[in-house]
């Protein structure tokens, strides 16, 4: 661990150094220059300039232009920042004081200005002529139009919008997507979404997102010990996880926008609505290429390749979610999407696989259309109460649950491994190479998410998001590492679903204790006897109780121990010491 401590200090080092030397020292700001007898297409740039950076520059902005200031530049400006601090009926009065020469934006102005009044017959009024006036403030208007007519409940004015493509384009996305849904334009409608996905994409958030699919799907490949997956197939399962993944939109959408189903704050509604509209929905989508997998294809041959592919299909469906989360705007949850929502989506789709596993290699007898029901059916309410968590912001429960279907994740994941054909002791999980592994890469995502807030965000606000995700991030880091790290490899067993509760220290970190010794040199110390072995095989022994023991080993001796004067050439033995010291 010492070691890996060092790598990854040398690793941040040297990603300080990099955007020290390369990265703006701060965000980029547009300039622009005023004319003493501004334009109506002048007054209409500065409006949008004023809103764009009204948040970062709005105390030097107010200075630019005081209250005295009764230029028109003067006026047109205090109107705007009236507009932008929420004083509405204060805009109103300043926006009729403001010359004609921008005659649109003073509609537009009005316009919106009477809609947040809940002045709706004086709003539509104020914004139809913003509309028919001034191409710049085309899309404001347009948007704020469609509200109006929204809360209204004008479905046919807003589709005549939709009806002239040149304000169709501007309407917010979900009157967009509302209106192709329900005439059936399923084609205009993929159309819409797919530019939706494509503005969220940027150079960064690709990065982000190709570096998280690739971490996991490494670590997934480290697991698979005896029959490893080819990666043409691999990269097949994970673009079809991704493909399948737009279909989350339509039913979603269909969901929200045609059922009209959405949270309330109500627990109830909120809890079935995450189980239902989130859960359900999700686990649907990445199932169906494990599904496509297992009917059709003869590459899954252990119980394993069902984890795998299952959580190759997830990383699919993720790599298109980190797309859109990632915009420009939000690059600062790029580590928690990793260290969590990520993990989160292989742990939901496991559980389904696992029904399949089960049902082909345990209880080939069980219906499969029923089991594949009950194991979806729960992956979609651990989904669903995962994210119920996540939306109340029930932080302490949250993290007290995500540990808690981790140690689910790995039992299933180690029965899997278990109950190979190709299973040999021969190969075994190396637990000090992933943990390093796994240290390494998350932190490599620390970097991305750190280099990509300095270019966009400039270096001082680099700087105080890597101390934040440090800070939140170093713990997730250890957890993942160490958790994911150990498995007890014993052929042929199935692990029971157990929780280390007995202490926090059991509870967040691996309280799994690989035995796995087969093949290492023993002594056996008995009445005066030292006779060496090897041990060549792991036994479990059932008691009366129907308690599986699993730490019994088979030992084949160099030389025969005497035993009441007889000789014994083959031993079982039990180790009783919590420390064991084999020799070779």
């Amino acid at each position: 661990m010492t070691k890996n401590v060092a790598l990854v200090s040398l690793l941040l080092s040297a990603a300080g150094l990099v955007v020290s030397l390369f990265a703006p020292s701060q965000a980029p700001q547009n300039e622009f220059g005023v004319r003493h007898r501004p334009s109506g297409d002048e007054l209409v740039i500065h409006y949008k300039f004023i809103a764009d950076h009204w948040t970062s520059f709005s105390d030097q902005l107010e200075q630019l232009y005081p209250p005295d200031d009764t230029t028109t530049l003067g006026v047109f400006a205090q109107t705007c920042f009236a507009f932008q601090r929420g004083r509405f009926t204060l805009a109103i009065q300043k926006a009729q004081h403001v010359c004609t020469e921008a005659p649109a934006l003073v509609h537009f102005l009005l316009g919106y200005s009477y809609l947040r009044i809940g002045n709706y017959p004086r709003a539509e009024e104020e914004l139809e002529k913003a509309v028919l006036h001034h191409r710049l403030v085309l899309e404001d208007a347009t948007k704020a139009l469609a509200e109006v007519y929204e809360f209204g409940e004008q479905p046919q004015a807003i589709a005549a919008l939709m009806a002239q493509s040149e304000l169709a384009v501007h309407l917010p996305i979900n009157y967009q997507k509302r209106h192709y849904l329900q005439h059936l334009k399923l084609g205009r409608y993929a159309v819409v979404v797919y530019h939706g996905i494509s503005r969220s994409i940027n150079r960064f958030g690709l990065m982000a997102s190709v570096l998280i699919t690739l971490a996991w799907l490494f670590y997934l490949r480290e697991l698979d010990i005896f029959e490893r997956e080819s990666w043409a197939f691999t990269a097949v399962v994970c673009v079809a996880g991704m493909f399948f993944s737009l279909g989350t939109f339509l039913l979603s959408d269909v969901n929200n926008l045609i059922l009209e189903k959405s949270l309330t704050g109500e627990y109830v509604n909120d809890l079935m609505y995450s189980i239902i509209g989130i859960g359900i929905i999700e686990e649907l989508v990445k199932i169906i290429p494990v599904a496509l997998v297992i009917a059709f294809s003869k590459e899954i041959d252990e119980p394993y390749d069902m984890i795998f592919y299952a959580c190759v299909s997830a990383l699919g469906f993720a790599f298109v979610e980190n797309l859109v989360y990632f915009d420009g705007d939000h690059t600062e949850i790029i580590h928690s999407r990793a260290f969590t929502s990520v993990v989160g989506h292989m742990i939901f789709t496991s559980i389904v696989a696992y029904g399949f596993l089960l049902q082909r290699y345990r209880h080939p007898d069980w219906n499969v259309w029923i089991v594949f029901g009950a194991f979806f059916f729960m992956a979609s309410v651990v989904h669903g109460v995962y994210d119920f968590l996540l939306i109340k912001k029930w932080m302490i429960p949250f993290f007290f649950y995500f540990i808690l279907i981790i140690q689910v994740w790995l039992i299933l994941i180690n029965n899997a491994i278990n109950n190979s054909k190709y299973f040999t002791y021969q190969f075994q999980i190396e637990a000090d190479r992933i943990q390093s592994y796994l240290v390494l890469a998350l932190t490599g995502i620390l970097v991305v998410e750190y280099v990509a807030m300095a270019w966009q965000h400039g270096q001082a606000e680099a700087h105080r998001g890597l101390w934040q995700a440090v800070l939140g991030g170093s713990f997730p880091i250890l957890f993942l590492a160490t958790k994911l790290s150990r498995f007890d490899i014993v052929k042929n067993y199935w692990r029971q679903l157990t929780f280390s509760l007995m202490s926090i220290q059991n509870f967040v970190m691996n309280n799994v204790k690989p035995l796995n010794f087969v093949g290492h040199h023993v002594h056996l110390l008995m009445q005066g006897q030292d006779k060496p072995g090897v041990i060549t095989e792991r036994r479990i022994l059932i008691h009366r109780d129907g308690y599986a023991d699993t730490y019994w080993f088979e030992v084949e001796l160099e030389e025969p121990l005497l035993v009441k004067n007889q000789p014994i050439s083959r031993a079982l033995i039990s180790f009783q010491r919590p420390i064991i010291e084999l020799i070779g």
